[in-house]
């Protein structure tokens, strides 16, 4: 009996040591699953912007090339054209 009460105490400690570690594991990552998430909500909210940002930025050129200040007639055909030819797919689909 008295070399079973030491192996006992010994499982027992390691046990111990285990639960500790897996408290901390549980902790690391429920802080970890928080992180993910701001950090998702953030690259989220960061395309929305860069997608607002670009199309912004496509009407400022056309709306440069219109004024003239910036001299590129063919960019403002080309996008005008890309917009009947949108406007011809809403009318196609409205008629559809």
């Amino acid at each position: 009996m008295s070399e079973i009460t030491p192996l006992v105490n010994q499982i027992s400690e390691k046990i111990d040591r285990l639960n500790s570690k897996l408290i901390a594991t549980r902790e690391q990552k429920a802080t970890l699953e928080k992180m993910i998430g701001e950090l998702s909500s953030k690259l989220e909210r960061s395309q929305l912007e860069i997608e607002s940002l670009t199309e912004e930025n496509g009407k400022l050129k056309v709306a440069g090339s219109i004024s003239g200040s910036s001299g590129h007639g063919k960019e403002v055909k080309l996008k005008i054209n890309e917009l009947v030819r949108e406007i011809d797919k809403c009318i196609a689909l409205l008629n559809g």
